[in-house]
């Protein structure tokens, strides 16, 4: 939250880092009491088929009665996997609350809301929800919602999305009561879209009313096709308006002469609001921000992304933008929400020279896809971020911004050479920079192959670079670029590791006991193999060491412990067996989950001194065991500074153990990862022994968990009620 939004010195604080899911897609509050906000979870945009990962599914509805100092997760809504949108209506000072629910999926699996999608209606503070939108024609299913307007009149306007099926998109839904039934259907623009030719699958609405003139009404529609990838990709084809309220629509200008170019990411990135008191006056955004005073007759570019490479300024909003909000008691003052966080602006409705001001102090939305550190007794760390290019800190630096980039669009993987002034970063697609750090002078190699954030790894020793070739449709199976000579002349060739594979390699990982003379680098993929390949920097030689009881699903990292015997495989799907050991070079496998929620494992390192010790990312923070090569493995979260946000990678400065994770929505953090070996009873390694170590015992013995020596405190090899009797005491000792 922030106190004052209008001044730059006021800093956004936490409400909670620690909740179970933080993928917020919208937060509102009562009209009728402002001291109830509900806040509704989970990235739909991205989790219908496209080259760019959903940030989370969700876990429903948090809701608050004390405006924001406690939450609780409405149970009634824990099976809504994604919501879109959520609104109030008053009728009769009754607050009826009305939720959007889709289904989305995420590496291949397909997340289904229940009961269904649809508008789900409360009219008891959300402890209880029926959904109310008609079945898509031909369909057994209702339409999937992309956004609910409620205009002043009480009217209440749905746009809608597609369905898993691919049915339902471009569809303006309306209805006084909100009932079953009430629902009056407008597929215009969905039968447009369908008979255009080559933009012919419909996308989603989003709409926005006025409110002293509810009968105008505007919207934005995406429309798009498949790609040779199988992704749908949507831009902002359509403006609209009606001035009936919605009883008939009409198409309006496009704010660019190049037409639909204003709104390339529609599935992602689209927004619109009409000014309260004046319906000429509407602000759409979807790259840039834009404004028209006429009614969409024309329309005034507001805003000039392009900026971020040049330290900002008065012009300045991040790209992709989804969401346009007025100031309450001021309407010539809006906020816009993007991908680089929340901009301000107090004079809007100025004729020229409108300003806005970056409103990010505090607040770190950087969602990092990559990490390393250099192998140096200085802090110097490289990250690649999704659209916000490739950020370098060095030693002494201030907090990460804008400045600190050295590569822009969505940054990818990076490393440092440990042995020669090289810093080694890339973009989507396997282009790739090498930037001799001594004379700030770069090669640059594109590739133009692989997979958006395309998996690779590097050897300093050798000065040689692997990365997956293989795309998403699975041309270029089976191959790997290599990349030579990366300090002086790089050079890319094509290897065929010839794995009989079809999907992309989704990890490799260069073994840290290779010679100069003989690399070994381990490769695994999206559909849960595992291979070894021998001599990969001369004549490669791939055999297979997965096991037949790892799952269908996305190998995400690969590490090893002391030696080549000891290997780490992880997975990030939801409802599979994410974290795999063998002792014996790939011989034998042994699953490690245990009492890890299911949630994606997107990371995993084990301590370089000793394999016991090993830490995770996941989709909520960082986890940790001491016990990981013992017979029973018990993780907790890593939390001392780091919050329940979805972590992508971490990397590991083996001279002196230093960690550094990146996270997918709060910056960087580092921490040292030192052998400690935890105390009988702390089971929450937060180094105090109360009551909250009590309840994870009472976990452990109810889920009837494997022990482990932190939770058996009488070391009998078993968690039992004797542990609980000498947990009590030891708290009441404390």
């Amino acid at each position: 939250f922030n106190m004052d939004i209008t001044s730059s010195e006021s800093v956004w604080e936490p409400v909670n880092d620690f909740w179970d899911n933080l993928s917020v897609s919208k937060i509102i509050y009562d009209p009728s009491n402002t001291e109830v906000f509900y806040i509704a979870t989970g990235e739909a945009n991205t989790a219908i088929t496209t080259y760019r990962e959903s940030s989370s599914r969700g876990i429903g509805i948090w809701k608050s009665i004390d405006a924001g100092n406690n939450w609780e997760l409405l149970t009634s809504s824990s099976e809504f996997e994604y919501v879109t949108d959520i609104e109030i209506k008053i009728n009769q000072e009754n607050s009826e609350i009305y939720a959007s629910v889709v289904s989305g999926s995420y590496q291949g699996q397909d997340h289904q809301s229940n009961p269904s999608d649809g508008l789900f209606k409360s009219i008891d503070g959300g402890n209880n929800w029926y959904q109310v939108l008609p079945l898509i024609p031909n369909s057994d299913k209702p339409y999937s919602p992309s956004d609910i307007e409620i205009s002043s009149s009480g009217k209440i306007f749905v746009g809608t999305m597609k369905n898993l099926n691919g049915e339902g998109g471009a569809t303006i839904l309306s209805s006084y009561t909100g009932e079953t039934g009430s629902w009056d259907i407008n597929e215009t623009y969905k039968n447009i879209i369908e008979e255009s030719g080559d933009y012919s699958v419909p996308g989603r609405i989003v709409l926005s009313s006025c409110k002293n003139a509810p009968e105008i009404i505007y919207g934005v529609i995406g429309s798009g096709f498949i790609n040779n990838m199988g992704f749908n990709l949507s831009y902002g084809n359509y403006i609209i308006k009606s001035g009936d309220g919605g009883l008939s629509w009409q198409e309006i200008n496009l704010p660019t002469n190049a037409g639909n170019d204003w709104a390339s990411l529609a599935w992602h990135a689209l927004a619109v609001s009409v000014h309260p008191d004046d319906p000429l006056t509407v602000f759409i955004g979807g790259l840039e921000l834009y404004r028209t005073t006429n009614g969409g007759d024309d329309w005034e570019n507001l805003s000039d992304w392009d900026l971020m490479y040049h330290g900002g300024g008065d012009r300045y909003i991040h790209a992709d933008i989804h969401q346009i909000v007025y100031k309450p008691d001021d309407s010539s003052s809006i906020a816009v929400t993007s991908d680089g966080g929340i901009f301000y602006s107090s004079n809007v409705m100025d004729n020229s020279n409108v300003t806005f001001i970056e409103r990010n102090q505090g607040y770190n939305t950087l969602q990092f896809y990559t990490c390393d550190l250099l192998d140096s007794n200085e802090n110097y760390f490289v990250g690649g971020l999704q659209d916000n290019g490739t950020l370098l800190y060095m030693d002494g630096d201030e907090a990460l911004d804008i400045n600190d980039m050295i590569s822009g669009g969505d940054g990818a993987y990076c490393f440092f050479d440990n042995d020669d002034p090289l810093l080694i970063t890339s973009t989507y697609y396997n282009a790739w920079y090498f930037i001799n750090l001594d004379n700030n002078s770069y090669e640059y190699e594109n590739n133009n192959s692989g997979v958006f954030i395309n998996p690779s790894d590097y050897n300093s020793s050798t000065n040689t670079l692997y990365a997956n070739k293989v795309r998403f449709n699975g041309v270029q199976s089976n191959r790997i670029i290599r990349i030579t000579n990366t300090t002086t002349n790089p050079s890319a060739q094509t290897v065929n590791l010839e794995t009989n594979s079809q999907v992309y390699f989704s990890a490799l990982k260069v073994s840290p006991f290779s010679t100069n003379e003989s690399t070994t680098l381990y490769i695994g993929t999206q559909s849960g193999r595992l291979y070894k390949v021998q001599d990969a920097n001369n004549f490669p030689m791939t055999i297979e060491i997965g096991s037949p009881e790892f799952p269908t699903a996305n190998i995400s990292s690969i590490d090893l412990g002391m030696n080549e015997n000891e290997i780490m495989v992880t997975f990030s799907n939801y409802g599979v067996s994410s974290i795999w050991l063998s002792v014996d070079a790939g011989v034998t496998w042994f699953e490690r989950e245990s009492n890890l929620p299911d949630m994606p494992v997107r990371w995993g390192i084990m301590h370089p001194e000793n394999s016991n010790f090993v830490l995770i990312a996941t989709e909520i923070g960082v986890w940790e065991t001491s016990s990981f090569l013992d017979d029973d493995v018990y993780w907790t979260p890593s939390l001392n500074g780091l919050a329940n946000v979805r972590v992508d990678m971490l990397s590991i400065r083996e001279t002196d153990n230093v960690v550094l994770a990146a996270s997918h929505g709060r910056g960087l953090f580092y921490g040292e990862f030192e052998l400690e070996f935890p105390q009988p009873g702390d089971l929450n390694g937060d180094s105090l022994i109360n009551i909250l170590d009590a309840v994870i015992m009472v976990n452990i013995i109810l889920s009837d968990t494997a022990y482990s020596d932190v939770a058996d405190i009488n070391s009998d090899q078993t968690v039992d009620i004797l542990d609980i009797i000498l947990l009590v005491n030891m708290i009441l000792d404390n």
